[in-house]
């Protein structure tokens, strides 16, 4: 039996360690009796750094001159990052499994919406949208992908309060 099974799968698979090329990893439920894998979710450094980016960008925005640049790489500030990097991929398996989708139109209203697309008049200008993202070094699916993200992330709590079966205790472990 022993040499049948590594005729099939090999030996290097046992003696082997794949490393994980993720910073966090969030699973969903396991299906069909625990034996079939769930929903999963990665964390990969790229993501945690743009995501970590973004952060240092904002507060430096927020504090203007007052901003230090050293004093955000804390363990503390990393560890925020993650920790709502991880919420947000709950919310987004949640989503998922609620089958809570944001379509097209839905994203590409709330894009024509952004202040910082328009121009005076408060049309939406297209060549305010691409430098734009250019500015912030982003492409228009990334972007569409992360308005989409946010949309359902908005839409779950909603979706949730409306269907009146949640209980005390679904609420509070939500």
């Amino acid at each position: 039996l022993i040499m049948v099974t590594m005729m099939f799968f090999g030996i290097e698979n046992y003696m082997q360690r794949r490393p994980d090329d993720y910073l966090a990893r969030v699973e969903g439920p396991r299906k069909a009796f625990g034996l079939l894998a769930g929903q999963v979710r990665d964390i990969n450094e790229r993501q945690f750094r743009e995501s970590f980016d973004r952060a240092r960008n904002s507060e430096r925005a927020a504090k203007g001159k007052d901003f230090d640049a050293a004093g955000f790489e804390t363990p503390a500030n990393k560890r925020k990052v993650l920790d709502d990097m991880i919420d947000d991929a709950l919310m987004a398996l949640a989503a998922e499994r609620a089958g809570i989708v944001a379509s097209d139109s839905m994203v590409q209203h709330a894009i024509m919406d952004e202040k910082a697309f328009q121009d005076a008049n408060g049309k939406f200008d297209k060549t305010q949208y691409a430098l734009t993202l250019q500015s912030i070094n982003m492409t228009a699916q990334k972007y569409q992908d992360s308005v989409r993200e946010d949309l359902v992330s908005r839409l779950l709590p909603r979706e949730l309060a409306v269907t009146e079966f949640a209980g005390n205790a679904e609420l509070d472990s939500y």
